[in-house]
Formats: structure tokens, C-alpha cells, sequence
């Protein structure tokens, strides 16, 4: 019983060593292997399925500096979908790069942590207006534009605002903007 625990145990820290510590090269060469159709979202899904066995980790974006994290040892839910994305469409890690950050930050410029679309409803209508999904309604049109305030409203709850008035400021200026 002893081996064979032992043998589990090794099989277990190779495995978690191998799906956690893979890089964008390792996930296009994976990718390489789907079987891709014309269909994204076909594509999309199967991509997604890549990340399987990756933990869910809060707060994976929360550097300072701001900077493009591509972190793969844990996703939560807004990176996951970034990331399935990125990779659906990328043809190589340059292109990645690009993408990911132009899914991430208003206009794709990092800018501090002001410049990162921090709300759920901002990022659909900007990926809705690149023309990656379209979200529907009664007419079908992209309609909903949010105000959203509550980070600007409670800095208290974010390190990166919490004693920084110019960047709260900047993020009340820049999330108005759906450019």
C-alpha cells in the first residue's frame, strides 16, 4: 500500500507541476491539436476545456504596478474567459499578448490600474463593439450602457485606490467613457 501511495503522490506533484506551470507556448501548442472548425464559439469551448484542472484564485489581476499578468497556476472568473478568448483568436504568443490586453485594458493601453475594465457590464459592451460577441436584447441592439460608480464610490474596498484620489478620480473619468 506504501508504493502505491507513493507512486499516487508523484504521479499527483508531476501532474500539478505540469497543468499549473504551463506558459502561452504551452496552451497554443495545445491548441495546435484541437479540432478546429469555423465556428468561435466551437472553437472557444474547446480552448476553455484547456483550462480544466486550473484552481480558481480571486484577485489574480491585483499587481503593482499595473501591468498584462498572464498567470495560468489560477484564473478567476474574468480571466478565465480572457484567456479562452486570447487563445481562441491568437495565432502566436505576440498576437496573444496583444489581444489579451486589448480585452483587458479601455483602448488597450495600460495606463495604471484606472486604465483596466474593472466591471462586467463595461467589458461586454466593449468586446460587443469589437465585433467577439453581441449581446442581445428585446431589439437586439447594444443598447445598455451602465453607470458604474461603485469603485470610484468605495475606494476603501481597493488597495489600489484606497489612498490614491488622482487614480480614483481617473477611474470615475475613464469607466464613463465606452469609446
Amino acid at each position: 500500500m506504501g508504493k502505491r501511495f507513493f507512486i499516487v503522490l508523484i504521479f499527483l506533484m508531476v501532474f500539478r507541476f505540469w497543468s499549473f506551470g504551463q506558459t502561452v507556448s504551452d496552451f497554443l501548442k495545445a491548441k495546435e491539436k484541437l479540432e478546429h472548425t469555423n465556428d468561435f464559439k466551437h472553437n472557444l469551448v474547446e480552448t476553455a476545456k484547456l483550462f480544466v484542472g486550473i484552481p480558481y484564485v480571486a484577485g489574480t489581476l491585483e499587481k503593482a504596478p499595473e501591468q498584462l499578468v498572464i498567470d495560468f497556476t489560477g484564473l478567476d472568473c474574468s480571466t478565465f474567459v480572457e484567456n479562452a478568448i486570447a487563445l481562441t483568436l491568437a495565432k502566436d504568443e505576440s498576437n496573444y499578448r496583444h489581444i489579451l490586453q486589448n480585452l483587458r485594458y479601455r483602448q488597450g493601453i495600460i495606463d495604471g490600474y484606472p486604465s483596466r475594465i474593472h466591471y462586467l457590464s463595461e467589458w461586454l459592451v466593449r468586446i460587443g463593439r469589437q465585433g467577439i460577441f453581441t449581446q442581445i436584447n428585446n431589439g437586439g441592439d447594444l443598447c445598455f450602457e451602465p453607470d458604474l460608480h461603485f469603485m470610484s464610490s468605495n475606494p476603501k474596498y481597493y488597495a489600489a485606490l484606497k489612498n490614491d484620489s488622482i487614480a480614483v478620480r481617473c477611474h470615475c473619468q475613464k469607466r464613463s467613457r465606452f469609446q
